[in-house]
């Protein structure tokens, strides 16, 4: 399978906004419909993300195979050598395929690049095994987190910590 992973522009908005939709509704059953919706209208909205390619304050991604996005990773920019991926969500049609990892290794290139030493994320046990197999190392379980729900958080060091890396 042919696959492009690439940094979303205003162009895919809406493209994205759709994965992401999709995703969340039929992935994410610990999140009430109501909970969902206000994410959609509040927390996470279509005109949030446009802000934020336009102003490139978050690290969007995108898998596409052929024209057709499948796959997309939300994750914030570095502060302080550290980078957190709030959302990595796959189509569930190409789940399986190297998707997810693929969009992964794109956040933790760039992460680095733009001087991170470590990246993390949170997820809750149907995810564990996935991060331990990509790297990733448990260091903790956060009961009653964002909205309620409880989360593991997953850290990866991706390079020595150093001052001239993350203070450019």
């Amino acid at each position: 399978m042919s696959m492009t992973i690439r940094r979303v522009a205003a162009k895919d908005i809406d493209s994205f906004f759709g994965v992401f939709t999709s995703c969340l509704r039929t992935q994410f059953p610990e999140y009430s419909n109501e909970l969902i919706e206000a994410f959609l209208k509040r927390y996470w909205s279509k005109n949030k993300y446009r802000k934020q390619v336009k102003s490139k304050s978050k690290l969007l991604l995108g898998a596409w195979v052929g024209k057709k996005l499948v796959g997309v990773l939300d994750a914030g920019m570095p502060f302080g050598g550290v980078s957190l991926c709030a959302w990595v969500m796959v189509e569930l049609g190409f789940q399986r395929r190297g998707v997810g990892r693929k969009l992964i290794a794109e956040w933790t290139r760039i992460a680095k690049r733009a001087g991170a030493h470590s990246v993390y994320l949170y997820t809750d046990k149907r995810n564990s095994l996935y991060y331990k197999k990509l790297g990733f190392k448990k260091v903790g379980l956060w009961r009653g987190s964002w909205f309620g729900s409880d989360c593991l958080i997953y850290t990866k060091l991706i390079q020595k910590p150093r001052a001239k890396n993350y203070l450019r």
